[in-house]
């Protein structure tokens, strides 16, 4: 009599013990306060609750961990800055509004800083891919207030010969400076003037 042949038993991996996005929350406050080469395994770990082997498991290696992490960040970031372009009274506070978010002056308990600035500063230490996945990130704010004054252009917010590739290169750059200013040491204070100037050379700027 032929016997059967033997089950083949599906292997089942351990149920994860641990909460993925809270996880990734936490690598992601690590890496923005220490950056990726300054972090170690260990910091991970220890801020994620959880053992190197289920990190490798759940996210592969410190790259691509910091990949998620850079990820994450980006995307609120540009929702913070949606927020802001579709409220306030005026363009000009929306402006205003935008440069103190870079510059994290009103911030809450988060680290000083931009993450993906940062971690341009340390592109060396990354793939080219993710390399060039940081080149798009560090253009983006610069891209969305492109594209929230040309649509005041369109409304009327704007005079009509509005300098828009120039006003938002030239505040482009002020974001980006501010959002790099708290990690070198730059005063609040200071940080405040800078934008109360901003500010001025904004109403000359687009003044009817």
């Amino acid at each position: 009599m032929t016997q059967p042949a033997p089950q083949t038993r599906t292997a089942r991996g351990r149920p994860r013990s641990f909460d993925r996005d809270q996880a990734l929350e936490k690598a992601m406050r690590v890496f923005w306060e220490k950056g990726f080469a300054a972090t170690s395994m260990t910091d991970l770990t220890t801020a994620m609750g959880i053992a190197p082997p289920s990190l490798y498991a759940a996210f592969g290696s410190k790259e691509d961990l910091y990949a998620e992490a850079l990820d994450l960040y980006d995307q609120r970031a540009r929702t913070l800055t949606e927020d802001i372009y579709s409220q306030g009274p005026s363009l000009r506070d929306q402006i205003e509004a935008s440069l103190r978010l870079s510059a994290r002056i009103d911030g809450k308990d988060v680290p000083t800083g931009c993450m993906v600035m940062m971690a341009c500063e340390q592109s060396s230490e990354l793939s080219e891919e993710l390399q060039d996945r940081l080149s798009d990130k560090r253009c983006r704010g610069t891209d969305m207030l492109k594209d929230r004054l040309e649509r005041a252009l369109e409304t009327g917010e704007l005079r009509a010969d509005a300098d828009v590739e120039g006003l938002s290169q030239f505040y482009g750059v002020l974001q980006r400076g501010l959002a790099l200013s708290g990690r070198v040491g730059i005063e609040p204070d200071d940080m405040e003037t800078a934008i109360a100037k901003a500010m001025q050379a904004w109403d000359r700027l687009t003044a009817a």
